[in-house]
């Protein structure tokens, strides 16, 4: 492609933004982060399932400063080549002169990106999204030796879908009433921002989309079928163990392996995340069952324990936290993280609370010497004590808000 056919293009996409940015926008939350980070050059890269708002919310950054952007994922920038790159850089700074910022969306899609970000980054703020973590492959690694930083966004959280709503919690009774109504909504429709505007047929659309382009096309998949039809039974079993071996049996798959790759296809393209048993010897770790979770509600299985147990995984995630959860033949706890100890639970009152899941609690803290406690609830508040621990219960649409007090 030469320069004129691509500073073409790229006009046409700075049009098609401006359409966007007329409408009204949902600050995402992530983007106070990254915004702190721009202060020198580098590269930025942001990474996260499909149509979570990776473009838009560069944009929405990079459009503080004087910045160009390119989305290659375009049908007219199909087959570019490394060599490319330079022609469109070209066309940038004709369009736009000597830009602070530039953004590319996509840009993975061209064999030997790294290379040119690598060389932009040391005098450019080189924002790179991408919707597939081969973003952050061994080769970028090593070329960028340290020198990028990494944020993974995810579809809406509880806090930016209430946002997108109108809703501001204000603590009477009226807003509370209103905020398990929406969290209800959230629990089933998710947070996919298209999801908002056009209703849950997007979701369907919006897992074949990933699955077809991230997965089959780019691991040159056969079985179409096959890799489809894991991916709806981790979604449908999240919050659950997975065994690979019960998959292959299930699905009558050659290898155990391959099962093993399908997943991990599955995790790189952020449609599934899988959480490791807590142990304290590293390597019985990697040999341990692994517990499944859905990037987006939406996506999950519906039942609503294991839909809150989902959320609460997502809201650690986006706390920056990489929990692992506690089994034995004696106790089972969701979530182990460096500070604290939770457990969730579908119950509505403090007599709810299965005794098994308190003494789980309680038992392992002493276990693993871990000190703070917590229940979130689907709806019971308070504080109980069991074995001389103080076990906090917090319920769900209130952690979600992040309106605990304390």
């Amino acid at each position: 492609m030469n320069p004129e056919e691509a500073k073409r293009v790229i006009l046409d996409q700075e049009d098609e933004l401006r359409h966007i940015f007329e409408k009204k926008m949902v600050p995402r939350e992530i983007s106070d982060r990254i915004n702190a980070s721009l202060v020198a050059p580098n590269a930025f890269l942001i990474t996260g399932v499909r149509r979570c708002g990776k473009s838009t919310l560069a944009a929405q950054v990079a459009r503080q400063h004087n910045y160009a952007r390119v989305n290659f994922d375009d049908e007219r920038l199909s087959g570019l080549k490394a060599g490319d790159l330079n022609n469109i850089l070209e066309a940038v700074y004709t369009l736009k002169g000597d830009v602070d910022v530039l953004v590319l969306d996509e840009i993975q899609v061209v064999e030997g990106w790294e290379m040119f970000v690598s060389r932009l980054r040391d005098t450019k703020k080189v924002l790179v999204t991408g919707s597939n973590s081969s973003l952050l492959s061994r080769e970028f690694g090593t070329r960028l030796t340290g020198r990028h930083l990494d944020f993974t966004l995810f579809p809406f959280s509880f806090r930016e879908f209430v946002a997108s709503k109108g809703f501001v919690y204000t603590g009477t009774t009226k807003s509370i009433a209103e905020a398990k109504r929406l969290l209800e909504e959230y629990m089933s429709v998710g947070g996919f921002p298209e999801v908002q505007i056009f209703g849950t047929a997007v979701l369907r659309s919006t897992l074949d989309y990933v699955i077809l382009k991230d997965i089959v096309l780019r691991y040159g998949i056969r079985n179409e079928r096959l890799i489809f039809e894991i991916a709806r039974f981790l979604l449908d079993n999240s919050s659950n163990e997975i065994s690979y071996n019960r998959i292959k049996n299930a699905f009558d798959v050659p290898s155990v392996h391959t099962v093993a790759d399908y997943v991990r296809f599955l995790e790189a393209s952020f449609l599934v995340s899988t959480v490791e048993r807590f142990s304290k010897k590293t390597l019985t770790r990697y040999t341990l069952p692994k517990k499944v979770y859905s990037v987006d509600p939406g996506l999950a299985r519906k039942d609503v324990e294991h839909a809150m147990e989902n959320l609460v995984y997502l809201e650690l995630r986006r706390s920056g936290l990489q929990p692992t959860y506690y089994a034995d033949s004696n106790c089972e706890v969701d979530f182990v993280t460096q500070d604290e100890l939770l457990q969730v639970t579908y119950a509505g009152d403090e007599r709810d609370i299965e005794r098994r899941e308190v003494r789980s609690l309680v038992e392992v803290g002493r276990k693993i010497g871990q000190r703070k406690l917590k229940i979130i609830t689907h709806d019971a508040e308070g504080e109980i004590t069991e074995g001389g621990r103080r076990i906090r219960l917090v319920p769900l649409w209130k952690y979600l808000l992040r309106a605990v007090e304390g």
